[in-house]
């Protein structure tokens, strides 16, 4: 299995403009996307905190975070969302987990690529809300009657 490769994926602003075309380390360990602030920043991006870090080797950063648009074209999809960012030094593009759970990719075992996620699995029976329906082997049946 392949533990990092690069992407390219491009990112923007939320609330409008230009989407600027970067190339991104992809891997597993990162969990927020972070980009270079000076990038972010330039896109008017704006922090929303501060947040820590860590890196593989256990030292601790503190670097802002925020919201940035982020779009991954792949052989099956090209989509645009709204990802969790870290305001990083010059020089480092990551592309983490949770953007590719956002947009429910997978990297691929044998290839090193990006692949649709398996399907998630909710677990057995359950309520979708009051009144609502029951899901039951990933079908959802009886909504607001309960029966099939």
């Amino acid at each position: 299995m392949t533990d990092t490769f690069r992407q390219t994926v491009k990112v923007g602003n939320p609330q409008g403009g230009e989407l600027v075309e970067v190339e991104a380390l992809v891997g597993t360990g990162a969990g927020d996307s972070l980009f270079p602030a000076s990038l972010l920043y330039g896109l008017g991006i704006e922090p929303m905190g501060v947040h820590q870090y860590e890196t593989t080797d256990g030292q601790v950063f503190e670097f802002p975070y925020g919201s940035a648009l982020i779009n991954i074209t792949t052989a099956t999809r090209d989509a645009t969302w709204h990802c969790p960012v870290a305001f990083g030094p010059e020089g480092e593009f990551r592309l983490g987990w949770i953007a590719l759970n956002i947009f429910k990719l997978a990297i691929d075992p044998n290839g090193g690529g990006l692949i649709p996620a398996k399907p998630s699995r909710l677990g057995g029976p359950r309520r979708l809300e009051p009144g609502g329906g029951t899901v039951r082997r990933g079908r959802l049946v009886g909504y607001n009657t309960g029966k099939e």
